[in-house]
């Protein structure tokens, strides 16, 4: 879930995809800014799930280690 969160932040937010597409496109064949761009989604996601596991502030948002309506039911 957290790389599908950080994909579609970087699908609806971020533009670079769009910049390396036309920043390379007839400069060179086809294919490849479309494989740069194709490239760069896969690094950012996994990126930003490595620095989500790492970094304890960025994972406390991301992964919280209490589960509130559990502990609710649990304790009724």
């Amino acid at each position: 879930m957290t790389v599908l969160c950080f994909h579609l932040l970087d699908l609806d937010c971020l533009r670079f995809y769009s910049n390396i597409i036309s920043g390379l496109s007839g400069k060179v064949p086809h294919g490849i800014p479309v494989l740069v761009g194709i490239l760069y989604r896969i690094v950012f996601a996994i990126g930003m799930t490595w620095l989500v596991r790492f970094v304890p502030m960025i994972r406390s948002l991301f992964m919280p280690r209490e589960f509130p309506i559990l502990k609710h039911h649990a304790s009724a």
